[in-house]
């Protein structure tokens, strides 16, 4: 292996190490989200039942998403979640080799291992992996091994990354069929990566097919796209089709970029997952820092390295590329999509005490909690994020202000006289429905 390949795959290696521990570190000093339950609770229920009590049933009746089954047999044995951690940091790193062999093919080594330190810099692709373990943090990855494929000529990485990408999710389907023919026409000359492409959108197609014709409506469930696009109905964190946001949005996705991605027809290719993104009246989706950003990071991280081929001479680009990782530093520094200082604090001697209120807690119970703490609970597979019919136990801790659920969870105990409060933990508070197994002598219906 040469000197460059060697870097780019030590700097991955570097960059994995160090968002699995942050990563960990969020997770560990209750700074995950309650999402982050919900997928191990799918993951933990095993495959094919994909089951959790936020969503109510099978998770295939709301996302394609098998790409979590890899996971149940790394996590169960021990009862852990740090494959969920760890997994998300390799795949954000495998960007950075894959932009470097794709770059490789269009410009000198140097010039592309510099390009290659870029995408690792990204901001975007650092909130993404920095969030929780979404299926869309594996899409990034996907998408520059699946065009690094087609720029190199070998069918075997084309299959293997349109594979993993269409595993990803239900939307990955209609992105990776638009990839598929973009390159059947771009090698229209060349009748095996014709072919290829060809092949590409077939099977995209066949799988867009076989979940909303067989899987969804066997699954049951609430297609969330139907929520996420209902105009009339939106209520909160709305913009309209005229807000400025989704412009100042998309101007913030190019501007570490130089906006280079645009000098090339590869960028067409992130139209698609941008169009789904900005289609939507919430502002969650146009959000940096969010997991929705992994739809169309590959692509625009693609094209920005064609951009990038295009500047003449290559010391004209060198200067470029260096504009570009000063900027994303800057970005990363001054105004993180991954909001450091929000996701991450010291675990202290409360984090502690949540910890063991928790582990105190029945296995088999069905319990009521509020965000962080259900993020906790997912190797339960009673509990839920908030409510859900009448829990035998709900968790508030008094501590968190702004938490959604814990002003609900308090005015609902509060409001039922069947519950009474069976500890009381430097705040943390759990309330046991009367009768509840586990619920303890002191756990009496209130007079």
């Amino acid at each position: 292996m040469r000197a460059p390949a060697r870097t780019i795959w030590i700097a991955a290696a570097v960059w994995a190490a160090i968002f699995a521990f942050l990563n960990w570190w969020k997770w560990i000093s209750y700074h995950a989200n309650g999402d982050f339950g919900i997928f191990v609770q799918t993951i933990a229920s095993g495959f094919p039942a994909y089951h959790n009590m936020e969503e109510g049933g099978n998770h295939f009746g709301v996302h394609f998403s098998p790409v979590y089954a890899l996971f149940q047999p790394l996590m169960d044995p021990a009862q852990t979640v740090l494959p969920l951690l760890v997994a998300p940091a390799i795949a954000g790193a495998l960007v950075g080799p894959g932009m470097f062999y794709l770059a490789r093919r269009l410009m000198s080594p140097g010039l592309a291992l510099g390009v290659a330190f870029v995408a690792l810099l990204y901001p975007a692709l650092a909130g993404l992996i920095f969030g929780d373990p979404f299926e869309n943090v594996f899409a990034p990855a996907a998408t520059v091994w699946l065009l690094y494929g087609f720029e190199a000529r070998k069918p075997a990485v084309i299959a293997l990354a349109a594979i993993a990408a269409l595993a990803v999710k239900e939307d990955q389907a209609l992105f990776v069929a638009a990839t598929g023919l973009f390159m059947a026409w771009r090698y229209r000359s060349e009748p095996g990566n014709r072919r290829n492409g060809l092949i590409v959108a077939a099977a995209s197609v066949a799988t867009f097919a076989l979940y909303f014709g067989v899987l969804r409506p066997a699954a049951g469930g609430h297609w969330t796209g139907s929520y996420f696009y209902d105009w009339k109905h939106a209520t909160l964190d709305v913009a309209p089709i005229t807000s400025p946001i989704r412009l100042t949005y998309v101007i913030e996705v190019l501007l570490p970029l130089l906006f280079l991605p645009l000098r090339t027809p590869l960028a067409l290719l992130a139209l698609p997952p941008f169009a789904e993104l900005l289609a939507s009246p919430y502002t969650i989706l146009v959000t940096n820092g969010t997991h929705y950003a992994g739809v169309w990071i590959g692509y625009v991280l693609v094209a920005y390295a064609y951009g990038v081929a295009t500047i003449a001479p290559e010391r004209r680009a060198r200067w470029a590329v260096t504009a570009s990782l000063v900027l994303c530093l800057l970005q990363l520094t001054l105004a993180s999509p991954t909001h450091w200082r929000v996701r991450l604090s010291i675990p202290n001697a409360h984090d502690a005490t949540l910890t063991r209120v928790l582990a105190s807690l029945p296995r088999d119970a069905t319990i009521g909690a509020y965000e962080e703490a259900y993020s906790h609970l997912g190797f339960y597979p009673g509990a839920v994020e908030g409510l859900r019919g009448t829990p035998a136990f709900v968790v508030i801790d008094t501590t968190r202000p702004t938490s959604y659920f814990v002003p609900i969870l308090t005015q609902y105990v509060h409001a039922h006289p069947a519950y009474a409060l069976r500890s009381d933990d430097d705040g943390i508070e759990v309330w046991a429905l009367h009768g509840a197994p586990g619920a303890g002598a002191g756990a009496k219906p209130r007079v």
